[in-house]
């Protein structure tokens, strides 16, 4: 019997680069939903800033420990945390921080920012990429100073694991993050 041959089209597109960057901010491998009261009843209503009023009341920790930016709540169920963390953290600091906010959040899929300039354009690009209007997905600048992200991995022995990956990819894991009770839907 001869080989199958593929029937998929290769990777052509520069583009598509902004689509995969997107898809990973809102999707991973499928793991179990929060129940439907749980989910916003819309994710503009999902994405929020963290108010003016809360950073001003925050100790000022000249982001040493990391600041809070604000989350989205995807379509899933899934909550995604924005941190702002220093820049040029070497690879243990990076740990340190996301398994610190971890213990804080631990039913959050953690993004590490080192910049937070186009944060806003961010936050309000993710209920457009529900719809796939990738239009106004700040791609480089997230591509750039995406530091890490922690996210719940489905493994093939069905556990769902907390794995800390370095930049916007999932490509370069750099830990794997303790299950806090089952939060986030983890099980070990």
């Amino acid at each position: 019997m001869p080989p199958m041959k593929s029937t998929l089209p290769p990777i052509a597109s520069p583009a598509l680069l902004g689509l995969l960057l997107a898809a990973l901010l809102l999707t991973a491998l499928p793991v179990a939903a929060q129940p439907a009261s749980a989910q916003p009843a819309n994710s503009q209503a999902a994405a929020q800033a963290t108010p003016p009023q809360a950073e001003a009341s925050a100790d000022p920790q000249d982001l040493a420990e990391g600041k809070r930016l604000g989350q989205f709540v995807n379509r899933y169920g899934f909550r995604h945390l924005y941190v702002r963390v220093p820049v040029g953290l070497d690879d243990a600091r990076i740990i340190a921080l996301a398994q610190q906010w971890h213990q804080r959040e631990p039913d959050a899929w953690l993004w590490l920012l080192d910049d937070d300039s186009q944060f806003q354009q961010l936050l309000g690009s993710l209920p457009k990429i529900e719809q796939g209007d990738l239009g106004d997905f700040p791609a480089q600048w997230f591509k750039q100073h995406a530091v890490a992200n922690l996210v719940l991995m489905l493994h093939p022995d069905r556990s769902r694991r907390w794995a800390l990956y370095r930049g916007a990819q999932r490509s370069d894991s750099m830990a794997e993050l303790p299950c806090i009770q089952g939060k986030g839907g983890c099980k070990p």
